[in-house]
């Protein structure tokens, strides 16, 4: 009988000593661990665990307070809160990877507790006082970064992409803006790659851009992104045709391969001539016996050229000469604007541009230079090459 007692008093020396797979909690930590936070789809509520072991690496249970504060990549606090925990909260966790049996603390956080931002990147950090009887130990700034914080998109489409030249900047705006399902219009920060090519396949222009809400105007109620590029930075080429596209990129928000068709990139030149210059054509006037008479003689002597990389680029080109004849004996009131054709060719010798070119107030042995006439280059194609043709004016024009 005494066997037995001396058996049962040592088997309960033995449990109130702690002699257990688990630290009864009464030994100091020494070490913070195995920090996760995670989301409770049955509970709905997010949570952070973590444990403690001391220093001579066995897991411990505790008291004490822990400090969550959750910041996500865009610099927005989502949640700052003091938590208290204790013994009691730990569960038993078996870890595949050491092998050991872990002691964790869970801390729940409501859902509805966490403020929404526009990504669901961030950083959980604690602040950890624990202690048996009395916190004696203290953790500081035990963190690590997440992937799963609630986050709703500032906008969900990209529309309205423009590509347009001003005149006093000389150079390109890139325009666009943003909305959400509800067609509610958003000002949104992030970066742009613009890609311009022409439809040769020439890169004219690709360079990254950050936009924030200074870069934005609005106009009729809706905030409109507008970028500008200087028109040196946009290379020439041979042809005003191509595609802007961008690919946008603001937090969590992307939109690839965004794009429109242009007309109007800069062009560097076109090759014209005018091999049958100089040339005499004749003004006629229509008599009122239905019989045309000679008013005057015009030579035109050469045919200058350029290019206005305006937001419609076009080819310019300014006849210049001499009136060499004028017939003073026909009455004011039966002549007609002194004037003559100007023909642009293609290679082949087909009329592709026609215009008729006035001429006032010249008296005989006056040089002139005519109006410049504009032609789109959107109408012809500036690789190829052109000649210039001048000619009388037909009867139906005068």
């Amino acid at each position: 009988m005494k066997k037995i007692l001396v058996i049962l008093l040592m088997l309960m020396l033995l449990i109130s000593s702690g002699c257990s797979n688990f630290p009864n909690g009464s030994e100091k930590a020494a070490y913070i661990t195995s920090l996760y936070f995670g989301y409770d789809e049955n509970k709905s509520n997010y949570y952070v665990e973590f444990a403690f072991y001391d220093d001579k690496e066995n897991y411990i249970v505790t008291n004490g307070n822990a400090e969550v504060k959750i910041v996500d990549d865009n610099g927005l606090e989502r949640y700052s809160k003091k938590h208290s925990f204790k013994k009691s909260d730990f569960f038993t966790f078996y870890n595949e990877q050491t092998g050991k049996q872990e002691r964790i603390v869970r801390i729940y956080i409501p859902e509805s507790d966490l403020a929404t931002g526009t990504t669901p990147n961030g950083k959980v950090s604690l602040n950890v006082e624990c202690g048996a009887s009395f916190f004696d130990t203290y953790f500081e700034d035990f963190n690590q970064t997440v992937q799963i914080l609630p986050y709703e998109l500032e906008a969900e489409y990209i529309s309205d992409l423009s590509f347009s030249y001003n005149a006093d900047n000389n150079g390109y705006y890139v325009q666009f803006c943003f909305y959400d399902v509800d067609k509610n219009y958003k000002k949104i920060n992030g970066t742009v790659n613009i890609n311009i090519v022409d439809d040769k396949g020439v890169v004219r222009y690709n360079k990254e851009h950050s936009f924030t809400e200074n870069d934005y105007y609005t106009y009729l109620g809706v905030p409109i992104v507008a970028l500008f590029i200087p028109q040196s930075e946009v290379g020439m080429g041979k042809t005003v045709n191509g595609r802007v596209r961008l690919d946008v990129v603001s937090g969590e928000l992307y939109w690839e391969d965004y794009g429109t068709n242009v007309q109007n990139l800069p062009v560097d030149d076109v090759s014209v001539y005018a091999p049958s210059l100089p040339v005499e054509v004749k003004v006629m006037t229509m008599m009122i016996l239905g019989e045309s008479e000679l008013q005057s003689k015009l030579k035109i002597t050469g045919v200058k050229y350029g290019i206005d990389n305006s937001d419609e680029p076009c080819l310019l080109l300014q006849a210049e000469g001499e009136k060499t004849y004028s017939n003073n004996g026909i009455d004011a009131i039966d002549r007609v604007p002194d004037g003559f054709m100007i023909k642009l060719c293609d290679k082949d010798g087909f009329v592709i541009y026609t215009e008729e070119v006035y001429l006032s107030g010249i008296a005989k042995g006056d040089k002139f230079r005519s109006d410049i006439i504009s032609i789109p280059l959107s109408e012809i194609d500036p690789s190829e090459e052109y000649t210039v043709r001048v000619s009388e004016l037909e009867s139906e024009a005068w």
